[in-house]
């Protein structure tokens, strides 16, 4: 059967067409390419030039050898007879042979995978193997076409320890602050993540130091502490400056600081973890004078404090402390868990009135603890001396902050 339709040959010839016009058409409807953009080499964000532009042979630039090293701080020499160049800077020795992958770093042999070579005239060398053999780091930008080097800090910088005179400085301008009550400068002096902050946090005031007293810091051992602070353990001597009453103290403290961002150092933490006190009977023994009318009402709130511990009454103990101190909220948190973790017996054997002037009066109480209920707690006996104070009210109350003279366990 005689078919209709064209024969093979002329089937082929029509894809012959068809395809060689599709090929001509692609040729002229595609756009012209853009040649390269020259690589530009950076220092930090200074240009390096060069006696022509880096070279890019499958991947990896070359650079002339001259330029490259003198920007990295080497003194060059280059033997024409070896075809070695030496270059020597403050830190380190390179040494490359031209069409060899043999390199010297400050005397270690290495094999490079790229080779100097020269090429119209210009010696040019790897900038990587260069540039990393320097300490630096090397970045490429492809689409930048970019390539810059920087420097790498290998080692961190020593941190410097506080001297004795700024410790001095620190602790000082603490105890003035707190002389003066001034909470928000103390507060100033701990850096932003001290856990002090958490305790001291709570307090909305500072009550000024009702004796005036002088201290003297010494013996100050400095030692590295972790995450760039610095512990320090040191010596305070405090005694009475004026009039007023202040048992003379001797303390061992250990602390830690560290630098704030205003670069001043600050305190991260602080403990006291030794008093000792000068002669401190001679001042507790005897009663000082004191009119009849304030005499009764001290003794009544220093016995009040007393039957409301024993009660865990909280807001009977609160009512018998000094809110002017700042501190009665952070102890009550203290009490209302103490209170819920165990029962003690509170007694005062002793109660005396050992100095008073005006609306101002120390009492030394010798006070017995002893556990009823309840596990966690240690019987003891403590010997304290209060600072009780008439309020703008004409009320005797009591500082909860005390000086622990001595602690006996029972």
């Amino acid at each position: 059967m005689k078919r209709f339709g064209p024969s093979r040959k002329f089937v082929i010839a029509i894809m012959l067409v068809v395809v060689s016009s599709l090929l001509f058409a692609s040729v002229s409807m595609a756009a012209p390419v853009a040649p390269l953009k020259p690589i530009k080499v950076y220092l930090e964000k200074e240009e390096l030039k060069f006696d022509g532009e880096p070279i890019a042979v499958k991947n990896v630039v070359y650079v002339d050898f001259r330029p490259i090293l003198e920007a990295l701080g080497f003194t060059i020499t280059y033997d024409n007879a070896t075809k070695k160049i030496t270059g020597k800077s403050a830190k380190h020795q390179l040494e490359l042979v031209v069409g060899s992958s043999e390199a010297t770093l400050d005397g270690k042999s290495y094999t490079i995978p790229h080779k100097p070579f020269v090429q119209n005239n210009r010696l040019v060398v790897p900038i990587r193997f260069v540039g990393e053999a320097s300490g630096l780091k090397v970045t490429w930008d492809q689409v930048a076409r970019t390539i810059v080097l920087t420097h790498i800090e290998t080692q961190k910088e020593e941190a410097v320890p506080p001297t004795a005179e700024e410790l001095i400085n620190i602790f000082k301008k603490q105890k003035e602050l707190t002389s003066a009550g001034d909470l928000k400068g103390f507060l100033a002096t701990f850096s932003a993540d001290s856990p002090v902050l958490a305790y001291y946090g709570k307090q909305e005031k500072m009550l000024a130091e009702l004796t005036k007293t002088a201290t003297t810091f010494s013996d100050f051992v400095v030692k590295p502490g972790a995450d760039g602070k610095f512990d320090v353990t040191f010596k305070t001597t405090t005694k009475k400056d004026g009039e007023g009453f202040y048992l003379e103290s001797t303390q061992w403290v250990e602390a830690s600081v560290v630098k704030g961002t205003d670069g001043k150092w600050k305190v991260y933490d602080i403990d006291t973890v030794k008093t000792t006190y000068n002669k401190p009977w001679d001042s507790l023994s005897s009663e000082a004078s004191v009119p009849s009318a304030d005499k009764d009402a001290i003794k009544a709130v220093i016995d009040a404090n007393e039957k409301a511990l024993n009660e865990e009454n909280l807001d009977a103990v609160i009512a018998t402390l000094d809110a002017e101190t700042g501190l009665v909220p952070g102890l009550s948190a203290d009490l209302k868990a103490d209170f819920a973790a165990y029962d003690v017996k509170v007694t005062n054997e002793v109660e005396r009135i050992v100095y008073f002037k005006d609306s101002l009066a120390y009492v030394y109480v010798v006070q017995k603890n002893e556990l009823v209920k309840g596990t966690g707690f240690t019987s003891h006996k403590t010997y304290k001396v209060f600072a009780v104070r008439k309020n703008a009210d004409g009320k005797w109350v009591i500082n909860p902050s005390s000086q622990l003279v001595y602690y006996q366990k029972l």
